[in-house]
């Protein structure tokens, strides 16, 4: 068993709608507040705007370019965000290359709530309960 520290927010990018809801509905669950969706690299730069959320999630193949891209804005802009990169695609190249930019987890599509709870505690957005 495990919580959520406070009310943290999300930011998903995923071109996949179904997997996009299931994911902000998982988060919904485990005690996240804010939840932006953007299913587009365009989409996700116009939310992304001058706010930052507590973490984000990120798929690699997006319909207009690959999220890596967004990522390496992310970490420009908010060096201390935690970035958690959400695929299918886990070649080699892409895993090293969303570490290389300084990722905190790789979550592989499909996955669990216990895989995600997994990685929400290996980032430090969750706390552990006896």
């Amino acid at each position: 068993m495990s919580y959520v520290e406070a009310a943290l927010t999300a930011h998903i990018v995923d071109d996949d709608l179904a997997i996009s809801e299931l994911l902000a509905q998982m988060l919904r669950k485990q005690g996240f507040g804010k939840i932006v969706k953007s299913h587009s690299i365009k989409q996700a730069t116009e939310q992304h705007g001058d706010s930052v959320c507590d973490v984000y999630f990120v798929d690699i193949e997006l319909s207009d370019g690959n999220g890596l891209d967004f990522i390496s804005e992310i970490r420009t802009q908010y060096p201390l965000a935690k970035v958690i990169v959400f695929s299918g695609n886990t070649t080699s190249a892409n895993v090293n290359a969303a570490y290389g930019l300084g990722i905190n987890a790789f979550l592989v599509k499909p996955f669990s709530i216990s895989s995600l709870e997994r990685v929400l505690l290996q980032c430090g957005l969750m706390a552990a309960v006896a």
